[in-house]
């Protein structure tokens, strides 16, 4: 089986992470994979043959079995250079990785991003199957035939002997000094991601320090906070680092607490390392996990946040265990892989 992804650049983001590794299962089990990438960004190297091309671009889709888009502008491209009239057996496939109407509102303002919602939405209906990454997603693609939808988990492989750099590792070992608690996030850098709300309990966590690892658009507004809150002696910056999960375990206590998200990553790695986790309590989160393997926090309650964080730091009641279960048997790569095998298959 032949197989065309279709992504926005090479960047080292989420759901280029994903079709790396989904890539490297499918080469591994035989299939024919090639990346077609519209921005010269190659952060990531893909295990497969790969081809810049613009979006006024088309290619062959006559010689592929299946062509998988990602993201926005690839759904967009292939909605409109998908031939109109069937001209070969091509089965055309999209994973979505967002609330494609919250994320969008969140990230651009009401009017642009409800009205690139509504366009994304209407382009969906050009493709054959459309795979969400949790049950919590499907409602949010109404006007979509449930029929043409599947669930399907990410999964990563972790590489645990891929160290963390020497030199961080220092800085985190001297900040550990001064706290009886490390927590920590990976994570870019944006107000979905909702990190001011560990700055705003870290007044009431003397005894805690928090490890940032990642860099975005709020970085320096997450800064100014954390001076105007007087914690900056509690927080440690490291800025943006290729492979983030090698910074995991170096953490007591790994915390999500986004307002929105797909199916973080930095979730599956955190159920990897077997870290107790904290997570905001939305339901994108409550779809993935339950209490028995990590700890809910409501959003924008420090004060509740705080005592969590004081609760999982004494006794996480071992939901790092069941956490760490629960990746081995659904979050890895081959079981994500294998899904996706099946998918292609049924529609071919």
């Amino acid at each position: 089986m032949k197989i065309a992804f279709i992504v926005p650049s090479l960047a080292n983001k989420g759901p280029i992470l994903v079709v790396k590794d989904l890539c490297e299962g499918l080469v591994d089990k035989g299939f024919e994979c090639k990346v077609f990438y519209f921005d010269n960004i190659l952060d990531v190297n893909m295990p497969c043959a790969t081809q810049q091309i613009s979006f006024k671009q088309t290619i062959d889709f006559s010689q592929w079995d299946i062509v998988h888009s990602h993201m926005l502008r690839p759904d967009l491209w292939v909605s409109i250079r998908k031939p109109w009239f069937k001209t070969s057996s091509t089965k055309f496939v999209t994973t979505i990785h967002q609330n494609i109407s919250q994320n969008l509102i969140s990230d651009y303002g009401f009017v642009k991003g409800a009205s690139t919602a509504t366009l994304w939405k209407f382009a969906l209906k050009r493709f054959d199957h459309i795979v969400v990454l949790t049950s919590e997603h499907t409602a949010t693609l109404n006007g979509l035939k449930d029929a043409k939808i599947s669930v399907i988990f990410n999964g990563r492989d972790i590489d645990f002997n891929l160290p963390a750099d020497e030199a961080d590792v220092e800085k985190i070992t001297a900040f550990r000094s001064n706290f009886k608690t490390i927590i920590g996030t990976n994570s870019i850098l944006t107000k979905r991601k909702g990190l001011e709300q560990i700055i705003n309990a870290l007044p009431e966590l003397p005894d805690v320090g928090y490890v940032i690892v990642g860099d975005g658009i709020e970085a320096t507004a997450l800064k100014k906070l954390a001076k105007k809150r007087n914690v900056e002696n509690q927080c440690l910056w490291l800025g943006e680092k290729p492979n983030g999960f090698r910074y995991t375990n170096l953490f007591d206590i790994y915390l999500i607490l986004s307002r929105s998200e797909g199916f973080p990553l930095s979730l599956i790695e955190a159920a990897a390392w077997g870290k107790p986790t904290i997570c905001s309590d939305i339901p994108i989160f409550k779809s993935i996990v339950n209490t028995d393997q990590v700890a809910f926090t409501p959003l924008d309650n420090p004060t509740t946040l705080a005592q969590t964080i004081r609760d999982v730091s004494t006794n996480s009641n071992g939901r790092e265990l069941a956490f760490n279960t629960f990746y081995h048997a659904a979050l890895t790569s081959e079981t994500m892989c294998q899904n996706y095998i099946n998918l292609y298959k049924s529609l071919c």
